[in-house]
């Protein structure tokens, strides 16, 4: 959207030296971004670290008879709930659902 185009400008025209930095850090943004080193930064960032917790978090059923419908269909007197909700961007972005569970994630319990 361009409709306050001239209003940029406008600014930038009366801020050459802050608008000249902005420009010069934007350039130097899609440069790192655009590298093999700044895409690899994105990938893990975005990627692979919040799918790294989600297997540190994961606690596999340990039920002899070896699947997850056997242990839900001998359990079915537990009432299933989620604990947590997340958004998955940053490690911070999760909310607690569940006031009587403790939780681990990272080395950190609540």
């Amino acid at each position: 959207d361009l409709s306050d185009l001239k209003e940029k400008y406008l600014w930038a025209e009366s801020h050459p030296r802050l608008a000249r930095r902005i420009s010069e850090n934007g350039t130097k943004l899609a440069r790192t971004f655009g590298s093999p080193e700044g895409l690899d930064a994105i990938v893990k960032r975005f990627f692979v670290s919040p799918l790294t917790r989600v297997m540190d978090a994961y606690q596999p059923i340990t039920d002899r008879n070896g699947n997850w419908h056997n242990y839900l269909s001998r359990n079915e007197g537990e009432v299933l709930r989620p604990i947590i909700s997340c958004q998955a961007l940053y490690h911070h972005d999760c909310e607690k659902l569940a006031d009587d569970v403790s939780l681990k994630v990272h080395g950190v319990i609540d």
